[in-house]
């Protein structure tokens, strides 16, 4: 079940004609996606885009480079609880360290994406847990997440995205 829906979250965030390399590490799923498209430099490889997810009770964090940008999306187990286009305020801290605050866009009636900043991805990579605090109107709610693995599964990413 767990695997069925990464794959659901992964598929969301890959377009369907793409050819994607695809792999588990932990409870990490990690897709790394060559974007036929892009601007080759010689010497080196061709754009990618990277999705590195993981489910846990019933709801989805997923880190991702997309056209070098690294981007962190939130699917929720409750299927419409956003409408597209919505911005929400989100509170970010990893284990005990420093609180990022922000705003996220809801990309879909289950999904919000936020922008990763101020090392966010990186101080995953160090910690045992993330907790997001979603405040959408007067009703806030926390998604935690375990890391393990959160280091080998975004190595993927660093290729295509500063993960500061």
């Amino acid at each position: 079940m767990m695997i069925q829906r990464i794959l659901a979250a992964v598929l969301a965030c890959v377009p369907l004609c793409a050819v994607a390399t695809e792999k588990l590490i932990g409870n990490w799923h990690v897709s790394v996606e060559v974007d036929r498209f892009g601007k080759t430099v010689a010497g080196f490889p061709p754009p990618t885009d990277v999705f590195v997810t993981t489910e846990q009770g019933g709801h989805t964090l997923a880190v991702r480079c997309i056209r070098n940008k690294l981007t962190i999306a939130l699917v929720d187990a409750v299927p419409d609880r956003y409408s597209r286009g919505e911005e929400v305020r989100y509170f970010f801290r990893a284990d005990s360290g420093d609180i990022v605050r922000g705003f996220a866009n809801a990309i879909e009636g289950n999904t919000i994406e936020m922008v990763a900043k101020d090392g966010m991805v990186v101080d995953m990579t160090k910690a045992k847990e993330a907790a997001f605090r979603i405040i959408r109107g007067n009703v806030e709610f926390d998604r935690v997440f375990a890391l393990k693995g959160a280091k080998k599964a975004f190595a993927a990413l660093d290729g295509g995205c500063v993960l500061e």
